[in-house]
């Protein structure tokens, strides 16, 4: 996983970026998905706020626009997006997101 242009500690393979905004309920439950996923897999998991120096980066860099938030984004380690959920199509199971992270990690 590279994104050098922001501050966020790089690790090898696969992550999930969960780009939200201040909705405090949405917000929680993104957290206990990240718990969750990080309980099953190995994999990096960032939330990030839209609103900070680095989730306006990541928003840039992606094209992501304030209506399209959330966003689940699993980045590869070129910086690509092979899989990406927005809004209410973001997966509630941490299962189904470890599935993608394990297929594009393989």
């Amino acid at each position: 996983m590279g994104l050098d242009f922001s501050d966020i500690p790089d690790r090898q393979g696969a992550a999930l970026y969960i780009i939200h905004t201040d909705d405090s309920i949405a917000l929680e439950r993104f957290t206990r998905l990240a718990e969750e996923i990080r309980s099953h897999d190995d994999h990096q998991v960032v939330l990030a706020n839209a609103q900070s120096v680095d989730g306006e980066k990541i928003c840039s860099f992606y094209g992501l626009s304030q209506e399209q938030l959330p966003a689940a984004l699993i980045i590869a380690d070129d910086d690509s997006v092979p899989h990406q959920w927005f809004g209410e199509n973001i997966p509630t199971s941490a299962n189904d997101i470890v599935y993608y992270l394990q297929q594009i990690s393989a």
